[in-house]
């Protein structure tokens, strides 16, 4: 009987995790353990990225250890899954612990709703960003390991949404390294656009790839829309940024994106602080209530 697996999601933040996250629950707690974002206090995101890999070091981070524990205890019943893009920069250490059982999915999301939907909870650019856990996210070319070098005064002079933009770069410009690291077959790119689509196609290949049967429609799975921490902007940046920076372009385009197709009023109205966005998060926040 082959050993349960363990999948880590590849993703930049703001694609879709905690919607995949509750599919996978509601549809399959009974024979998976899937979680998203777990605490790992002490564990710096922009410490490890890229940088060569030091079980000991690692090891030396009791939350991490423990929680890597933990999941070697889910292995011996069911398997894993992890969403959540800061899991993702430890999959060789999962790697290492767990040989031959780890799997790797990549979750994208255009790159422009993705920085701009970063930018909208703060990253990179207001007070509430400044936190040290927050800090401990974000990847800037101080960050350990990172590819893309920007000189301090091109930093410096970038908006909050072209940092973004440079946080989903880095991200995904490591998943090359980490298909090798776990082999081929072993590894699967998905677009949340096509799975919030309800492609057929697309689910088919995810539920392959996790190794569980199709129990509902991909129509019916995308029709739920889970968002915890939808944020709106004041001020909507010019999206047409990204096209100052080709190194970014490029990697969306292999990825299959069209910015082409990219619209200034879809993107106002799902960022911008309008008053339909206003009623809906004060109803959020009244659904939120009357739930306690």
């Amino acid at each position: 009987m082959p050993e349960n697996r363990a999948y880590f999601v590849l993703s930049a933040g703001r694609s879709g995790t905690q919607w995949l996250t509750d599919y996978l629950q509601r549809s399959y707690d009974d024979v998976i353990t899937a979680d998203h974002e777990p605490a790992l206090p002490g564990f710096r995101v922009r410490d490890f990225h890229n940088l060569p890999y030091d079980r000991e070091r690692v090891d030396q981070i009791g939350p991490v250890r423990h929680h890597f524990d933990y999941i070697g205890r889910v292995l011996s019943d069911r398997p894993y899954i992890e969403t959540g893009w800061p899991s993702s920069r430890l999959v060789t250490y999962a790697a290492d612990r767990f040989p031959g059982r780890v799997r790797v999915l990549q979750l994208t999301r255009n790159p422009v709703q993705n920085a701009m939907s970063l930018a909208a909870q703060g990253m990179h650019g207001s007070p509430q960003a400044e936190n040290d856990d927050a800090l401990s996210t974000q990847l800037d070319p101080l960050a350990a390991g990172c590819r893309w070098r920007p000189t301090d005064n091109e930093w410096r002079a970038w908006t909050p949404y072209e940092r973004c933009l440079y946080q989903w770069y880095e991200l995904h410009a490591s998943a090359q390294d980490l298909q090798a690291l776990v082999g081929e077959s072993n590894f699967l790119h998905l677009r949340s656009e096509d799975l919030f689509a309800g492609s057929d196609d697309a689910f088919d290949a995810l539920h392959d790839f996790l190794d569980l049967p199709r129990r509902i429609s991909g129509e019916a799975a995308a029709g739920r829309k889970v968002d915890r921490f939808q944020r709106y902007a004041d001020d909507i940046p010019d999206w047409h940024l990204i096209l100052k920076h080709d190194r970014v372009v490029r990697l969306a385009e292999g990825m299959g994106y069209n910015l082409d197709v990219v619209d200034d009023e879809s993107l106002k109205a799902r960022y911008g602080q309008t008053w339909g966005n206003y009623l809906r998060r004060r109803l959020g926040t009244l659904k939120k209530k009357l739930a306690r």
